[in-house]
């Protein structure tokens, strides 16, 4: 029975991380979400800037994000712990859609108000400190040990990747339509929320194998 075990972990220890489906999935999404975050972050003070408001109110967009991040971070740690990882990420995804996805509606039809501002940024930090580290242990959890350390640079990858990509896309539909970069957000965040929908019964597997 023993050997049975070894042989199985040494053939999934054998699949490399391109053909882990639950690795792409988490990859794939959060690659998307990442990048429409990054455009989210850089169209935003635009948004105000353009109207009305001066550098100086829009400044306050930094500040709520600075201070969402040091109050969340020790609880989210906590709700990692106790709750459902799919739930959570699932519950981060869907409120950061519908925050972004009014900025984007709002944006086309009116003036942004900054208060809609803030609480996209107060909202979507929350998601963040609640995503990451429920998705880092679900990597944990779908990725043998031997390969951690290649999924966390991939991790790394993907972020830095969106961070430059980002700003070169959002000035071009800046030019077509303010309006747009929150919409393809919008489209990240539902992305991400699919894929993690689809980790479902893998995770529920996983679980099942861990009690036995």
């Amino acid at each position: 029975m023993e050997a049975t075990t070894a042989a199985s972990r040494a053939a999934v220890d054998a699949v490399p991380l391109r053909a882990n489906r639950e690795f792409r999935l988490l990859w794939v999404g959060q690659a998307l979400s990442d990048f429409g975050t990054s455009m989210t972050a850089l169209v935003l003070p635009l948004a105000l800037l353009s109207s009305g408001y001066s550098t100086s109110a829009t400044s306050t967009i930094g500040t709520a994000v600075l201070v969402t991040a040091m109050v969340l971070r020790m609880p989210a740690g906590y709700l990692t712990d106790h709750y459902s990882h799919r739930r959570l990420m699932l519950v981060a995804d869907l409120a950061r859609l519908v925050t972004v996805a009014t900025v984007a509606v709002w944006t086309y039809l009116d003036r942004l108000p900054i208060a809609l501002a803030v609480v996209t940024v107060v909202v979507a930090q929350v998601g963040v400190e609640l995503f990451r580290p429920s998705q880092n242990a679900t990597v944990r959890r779908v990725v043998p040990a031997a390969q951690l350390g290649t999924a966390i640079s991939l991790n790394q990858a993907r972020a830095y990747a969106a961070g430059i990509i980002a700003p070169a896309v959002a000035g071009v539909l800046i030019a077509a339509s303010l309006w747009l970069p929150f919409a393809i957000d919008a489209v990240t965040y539902a992305v991400s929320a699919l894929c993690v929908l689809a980790l479902y019964r893998p995770l529920r597997r996983a679980e099942a194998a861990r009690s036995a």
